[in-house]
């Protein structure tokens, strides 16, 4: 059910509730916003699960609008004013574009995990993992999401230095976690009678049911049967949570990917220096 927030905080608590599936925000609101806090916004959700909306208004107010939106990495912009907008819209807000209810709130059970200290942290210790976090869980629970360089593309991120944060923060790699939230997907879309391999792999948009089977004998020791008869997909959640996130909560909970760490902002500045000084280090 369509609900309606009056600020950009609104939204935002709904998204890290998990209970926003997607979000439409009106072009000729957002001049009065900070870009900051819609960028976070923006971070928070699947990125295509964003939608500016331009609709009748002062067409400077719009025009600002739709500036700030994309600024804030809003990629997907509906018209309404015409009828190709109106189309646009249909089109972003289709039920095969958004994650189906289970992976909506398999994202909430993490989330929560995380904010009421599922790992037994001593009270008041547990907090709501980072905006960068949630916003990594919305997309490796979206169907169709396979690689690291995916992600990464998606959240904005050079790829080399997404896979470092995660080592650097002593986490399992990116990979890890998509292929976890993967075999999350392939154990619910099995629970459906009659639902073949094939079936799977095209939901998934994996290259083969071959390289589905390939992944989930590599992951878990089970031909895709047995993965069948063994996980529900509740059951692979558990899994997911037990192997990847409650070991790791205490990092976790201040874990930001989206966030450069001291070593990336070091070199930056060191190639600042380089780029402003001459060949013996000395300001032409």
């Amino acid at each position: 059910m369509p609900v309606h927030c009056a600020t950009l905080g609104g939204v935002h608590q709904s998204i890290t509730a998990g209970r926003a599936e997607g979000v439409i925000i009106s072009a000729r609101l957002t001049p009065g916003a900070n870009l900051p806090a819609l960028g976070a916004l923006v971070r928070a959700m699947a990125v295509d699960a964003v939608i500016g909306l331009i609709d009748d208004g002062n067409p400077a107010e719009v025009l600002a609008g739709t500036l700030l939106l994309g600024h804030a990495g809003v990629c997907c912009i509906a018209d309404v004013r015409t009828p190709p907008g109106w189309t646009t819209l249909r089109r972003a807000l289709a039920p095969d574009r958004l994650p189906s209810g289970f992976l909506r709130a398999a994202v909430r059970t993490v989330i929560a995990d995380l904010a009421t200290g599922a790992d037994h942290a001593a009270e008041g210790s547990a907090t709501p993992p980072t905006d960068g976090f949630v916003a990594f869980l919305h997309v490796i629970f979206t169907p169709g999401t396979r690689t690291g360089c995916t992600v990464a593309q998606r959240l904005g991120v050079t790829p080399s230095s997404f896979t470092s944060r995660f080592f650097r923060a002593g986490l399992p790699s990116p990979k890890r976690y998509i292929v976890g939230a993967q075999l999350v997907c392939i154990a619910h879309l099995a629970e459906r009678p009659g639902a073949s391999l094939a079936m799977i792999a095209h939901h998934l948009e994996a290259s083969s049911p071959q390289s589905l089977g390939r992944t989930i004998r590599t992951y878990t020791g089970l031909r895709p049967g047995e993965l069948r008869d063994t996980y529900s997909g509740d059951g692979m959640l558990q899994r997911f949570r037990e192997q990847l996130v409650v070991p790791y909560a205490p990092a976790l909970r201040t874990f930001d990917p989206l966030a450069p760490t001291w070593q990336e902002l070091g070199r930056a500045a060191s190639r600042r220096l380089r780029r402003s000084t001459g060949p013996w280090g000395l300001v032409p």
